[in-house]
């Protein structure tokens, strides 16, 4: 039987000395990036929807999107960022999620594999839906999107 440390815990417990461990990744605050959006009208392959901003510096732990009205058929969409407003991020539409499913009530979530999950942002960036599939019954459906991240 052997046992294992993480990363972090071999900074804190292991190393001599011990190195200090990021705030952001231990006894961090998380916060919250959150918007919702009401759709006035059908929607079309291709369209971007643009919602909560993440800042500079932010880890990101989750995010979650998720419509208050099942959207029909089979309908997905990816879930992802633009480019940092600096420049200094590129953008990455898939990188909260790929072929995410929004034909569910059930939130969906970041997967462990996305290239998002537990990233840090080098520039400020917003949070962007990309549409894969066209929804004509979409007016009156609302949105919702939250990042979970630390920054201190």
């Amino acid at each position: 039987m052997a046992t294992l440390f993480g990363d972090n815990s071999t900074k804190r417990t292991q190393n001599v000395p011990a190195e200090k461990v990021k705030v952001k990744e231990e006894h961090g605050r998380i916060r919250v990036a959150y918007d919702e959006i009401t759709f006035s009208a059908a929607l079309s392959s291709a369209d971007v929807i643009v919602l909560a901003k993440i800042p500079k510096g932010a880890k990101v732990y989750d995010v979650v999107v998720s419509v208050d009205t099942v959207m029909g058929g089979s309908v997905d969409a990816d879930i992802g960022w633009g480019a940092g407003v600096n420049g200094d991020e590129a953008a990455d539409p898939n990188g909260f999620g790929s072929a995410v499913d929004l034909n569910t009530l059930v939130p969906q979530k970041m997967e462990g594999d996305d290239p998002g999950y537990a990233k840090e942002f080098d520039d400020e960036v917003e949070i962007q839906i990309l549409m894969n599939d066209a929804v004509a019954g979409a007016s009156g459906i609302v949105m919702r999107c939250y990042a979970l991240y630390a920054i201190d």
